[in-house]
């Protein structure tokens, strides 16, 4: 006979959601221990998406440092109340958006590579 230990599912994930957003609250606010918290959350997804952008170790490294700093940008642009699920839309957008060397700028885009 097995026994779920996990009975309660929507308690636990209501529990990461409130969890998720006094981490963003405390992050908003500059706290060095939820920046550190919330950025090895994303560690996995920014590693992930600058080795597909890059194959040598030094633009990865440059990738993910530009990475790191969006996820910040967002986190500081990130209204208390808003849900945390947005925020990891929010959140991924500005890390792709912040990764992309394409050239910035009209005559940059027609004269670029």
């Amino acid at each position: 006979m097995k026994i779920a230990l996990n009975m309660d599912k929507l308690g636990t994930e209501a529990e990461a959601g409130h969890d998720m957003m006094v981490v963003l609250r405390t992050a908003a606010t500059g706290d060095f221990v939820a920046r550190n918290v919330l950025y090895s959350q994303y560690l996995g997804l920014i590693t992930n998406l600058a080795k597909r952008r890059a194959d040598d170790v030094a633009q990865i490294n440059r990738l993910m440092e530009k990475g790191k700093e969006a996820l910040f940008t967002a986190v500081a642009q990130y209204k208390e109340g808003t849900p945390p699920e947005k925020f990891k839309l929010q959140a991924l957008e500005a890390i792709e958006r912040a990764m992309e060397d394409r050239p910035k700028g009209w005559l940059a885009r027609l004269f670029g590579k």
